[in-house]
């Protein structure tokens, strides 16, 4: 039961665990489809696209690797593109539209400072945007045969030319922020891209202030309580962008207190919040760059101190984790061989018979929807 405190009614972080476990689909194996499941923890991270399949693939029952598949490239009501941080990300169909409307002022914003330091002019990337987007008007094509029909159609300065082939997605990364173009099933290795009106027929649009404060929403509700720290270390906005949609939807928005710290709930989640139990025993394996571990600026609630540079390592990589009751309580690794999926776990803690049996079928369970039996191995 919460208690009143200065800075609002007071929650205990195992009450917080367990109510991001319940919003992330992490307390069972979730019956929604592949774009609510989406659309309810806010994206699937695609950085490498295989972790995005198997964040889908923990969250769910009786769901395939070919599903999650065919709901990316066949049935398109998963798409991949670019949004928050400038990263890769799968987002529903239907919230495409709101994710880039939200994103795309702030992300022109940053990448027009940054090419300004290359000596590159709006102008020039205006052209070179547009010429990719024409170079598309018949279809797919991977960035190479992009970066070849610009550079044969369009004259670019000196400074443009070095840009163009240093900067490995510069030639169609600002059609892709304005949503203009999307991502395409790979060739290989190569990234292939699409026009979205070709790929999605029709988009709504969103006005920017509209869908920034959807946004916010959103992420309230998948990852709260939150900080306004949070939401900028999320979206990659500066404090300004982030403030107009918190400022808007303040009244939404209820306060409470964990460790005498002040947080942020949507006002209609807080009995949820409250009065949620303590998980006494959730386990789950939670592959690269979860979007579970990625909202929130502090990380102390989610990894011991000690552990941190083993899940947040260089080069921004995230690596797979044991969950236990919303907390790492290790890593994890994973090589298929032939049929089989090989795990190897590296607990943080003492893990008792009983848990490693839970993570035994843990990993089977995610095994069968990869189509693979499932061998693991705990490291002492």
């Amino acid at each position: 039961m919460a208690t009143r405190s200065s800075t609002g009614p007071a929650i205990a972080w195992p009450q917080v665990h367990a109510f991001r476990l319940d919003r992330h689909r992490l307390t069972k194996p979730s019956a929604s489809t592949l774009p609510e499941l989406c659309s309810a923890m806010g994206c699937f991270q695609a950085q490498v696209l295989s972790a995005a399949e198997l964040q889908a693939g923990v969250r769910t029952a009786a769901t395939t690797l070919e599903d999650v598949r065919r709901a990316l490239w066949n049935d398109r009501t998963l798409v991949k593109t670019s949004l928050m941080r400038g990263t890769l990300h799968v987002v529903s169909r239907d919230d495409y539209p709101i994710y880039i409307a939200a994103l795309k002022a702030s992300r022109l914003r940053q990448m027009r400072q940054y090419r300004a330091k290359q000596g590159v002019s709006d102008k020039e990337q205006r052209r070179m945007t547009d010429e990719a987007i024409r170079a598309l008007e018949d279809g797919p094509l991977s960035k190479a045969e992009i970066t070849i029909a610009v550079a044969s159609r369009t004259r670019l300065s000196k400074a443009a030319k070095v840009w163009m082939n240093q900067s490995w997605d510069s030639v169609v990364r600002q059609a892709v922020v304005e949503g203009q173009v999307c991502y395409a099933p790979d060739q290989g290795q190569e990234s292939v891209f699409v026009r979205t009106e070709q790929w999605l027929k029709k988009v709504r649009e969103f006005d920017e202030d509209e869908a920034k404060q959807n946004l916010l929403r959103r992420f309230v509700r998948a990852f709260g309580p939150v900080t306004r720290r949070d939401f900028i270390k999320w979206t990659g906005f500066n404090v300004a962008e982030a403030a107009s949609a918190w400022t808007a939807l303040e009244d939404e928005f209820a306060k409470v207190s964990i460790d005498g710290d002040s947080y942020f709930i949507c006002e209609n989640d807080y009995d949820a919040v409250a009065m949620t139990p303590p998980k006494k025993q959730s386990l789950r394996l939670l592959p690269h760059f979860d979007p579970y571990l990625l909202a929130h600026h502090s990380k102390e609630h989610l990894v011991a101190p000690e552990h941190y540079k083993r899940v947040y390592r260089n080069a921004g990589w995230i690596s797979p984790t044991v969950l236990r009751n919303g907390r790492v309580a290790g890593v994890w690794s994973h090589k298929r061989r032939g049929a089989c999926w090989n795990v190897d776990i590296e607990p943080f803690e003492n893990f008792s018979r009983s848990i490693q049996n839970s993570l035994r079928k843990e990993a089977k369970r995610m095994g069968e929807f990869l189509g693979l039996s499932a061998d693991v191995t705990f490291a002492d």
